[in-house]
């Protein structure tokens, strides 16, 4: 159930909505011409740009006014300096480098796609001839070069993830279907030694998988299989499949076929994980990444769009999944799904103690508020019968970080919590104090009291 909300439009915003193509066009010529690399000795003026870039020096001009007018350059008199954080991310020398996707978020084939997004509506899904979903689709070779910064973040996430279950094992085979960049699976073989990885996607996509294995010293295990991810023979068994940022291609109907093919192949006490965007339970306005993404889908696929927390359960649990342990990234709408094989036998746990742990980020100034109100909106949690203990824990190292840390009697009745309006309305009281967040879900496998037991954390 989403947060109501009571938006007012106004002329300014209106007008920025309507131009906001013209702004990404600005930043598209300016990293193709290589503007911020030019300016990484200092400031210049647009006749030495045009010189440095062979451009016209009119159109030089022209260009460079316009992006100083919107901040991506400054301008003093006659000359453009790079502002703050430009040279970090803008500049291709810089190991934060985050010009080149612009050829993945703002592609010609997603223009293109969304040039026709009106009788995408009418139609209720894409009326190209050539999308997302096409064999050989040549924007997945761009995503595939220029989207893995964007994955190693979330691949560390799902990394740490298995971490715990791929302890200790001597050989892992992983696949990893639609790899494309190959950046979740080769992070996974650089924690795990014993790990080989095959890589399955369109044969114009596997070289560039290969060259990202080369950079990161994995390409000597890792195996390619070139096909379509619904009919290429997968071989296996696997102890790990993964399915990154895919299944929002699909229907839910056309994920759980997906799902049951790796079931097919996974060993009965293998892993299935799932990398995917979600909307939240707070509505559009709260996080507008995922529904625009949808909009993206519905232009670009048959029946695609951004799946909810409860359509992955209920995608696992249609394919012969367990429910998820669910892992969130810091700052981004992705979800790190882990799975098992319905059936599988767990790993014991200590009186089947589920904790949840959320890390939070509260606005500057308003910490004691904060505490104050987690106190106060504690009492929503007090008559839960499934509800063990909870702690807020204030960071000694990062400013502003708390931990809210709940034990309950086991994942089911956490999860009943957590879908109720209860849960709903605890969340609507502590929002206003975050900036941003992060969600771990795990389960107690030891418990060792030590001389000071009950002073603590359980």
């Amino acid at each position: 159930m989403s947060t109501p909300t009571n938006s007012t439009l106004t002329r300014k915003r209106l007008t920025e909505i309507m131009q906001g193509y013209k702004t990404t066009a600005l930043l598209r010529t300016a990293v193709e011409l290589g503007v911020f690399d030019a300016l990484t000795d200092g400031p210049a003026t647009a006749g030495t740009l045009a010189d440095k870039l062979g451009t016209d020096p009119r159109g030089a001009r022209i260009l460079l006014d316009a992006l100083a007018a919107v901040h991506l350059l400054d301008k003093d008199e006659a000359h453009y300096r790079l502002p703050a954080g430009a040279e970090n991310l803008l500049t291709r020398r810089s190991p934060h480098y985050l010009g080149d996707r612009v050829k993945v978020m703002s592609s010609d084939r997603e223009w293109d796609a969304l040039k026709r997004l009106t009788e995408a509506v009418r139609h209720g899904g894409t009326v190209l001839d050539e999308h997302a979903e096409t064999a050989e689709f040549d924007y997945w070779v761009d995503f595939a070069a220029h989207a893995s910064a964007i994955a190693a973040p979330t691949a560390r996430v799902m990394s740490d993830a298995l971490a715990p279950w791929a302890a200790g094992r001597e050989s892992l085979r992983v696949l990893d279907i639609a790899c494309g960049h190959g950046i979740y699976g080769y992070t996974f073989c650089q924690r795990n030694p014993g790990a080989r990885v095959s890589s399955l996607d369109w044969p114009n996509v596997l070289p560039v998988a290969a060259g990202h294995a080369e950079r990161l010293g994995v390409r000597d295990r890792v195996e390619f299989i070139a096909g379509d991810m619904f009919t290429a023979p997968l071989g296996g068994p696997y102890d790990l499949v993964m399915f990154t940022n895919v299944l929002h291609h699909f229907s839910e109907k056309r994920a759980v076929e997906l799902l049951r093919r790796a079931a097919e192949v996974l060993r009965p006490d293998g892993r299935l994980a799932l990398v995917g965007f979600t909307g939240g339970d707070e509505g559009p306005a709260a996080d507008p990444f995922p529904y625009l993404l949808s909009i993206l889908m519905l232009a670009w696929t048959n029946e695609g769009e951004v799946h909810s927390e409860a359509g992955y359960h209920r995608i696992l649990a249609e394919s012969g999944f367990s429910r998820p342990d669910i892992h969130r990234v810091a700052d981004l709408p992705l979800r790190v799904l882990i799975a098992q094989p319905a059936g599988a036998t767990s790993p014991s746990t200590v009186d089947g103690v589920f904790r949840i742990t959320l890390r939070m980020q509260i606005h500057p100034g308003m910490e004691d508020e904060f505490e104050r109100a987690w106190l106060a909106a504690d009492t929503d949690l007090a008559t839960e019968p499934a509800s063990l203990q909870r702690w807020l824990l204030r960071s000694a190292t990062e400013d502003g970080v708390y931990y809210i840390v709940t034990d309950w009697v086991d994942e089911d009745g956490f999860r009943a919590f957590e879908a109720s309006q209860t849960h709903l309305a605890h969340r609507v009281k502590l929002h206003p104090y975050r900036s941003s967040g992060s969600f771990t879900a795990m389960r107690v496998v030891h418990d060792v009291a030590g001389p000071a037991a009950g002073t603590g954390l359980r």
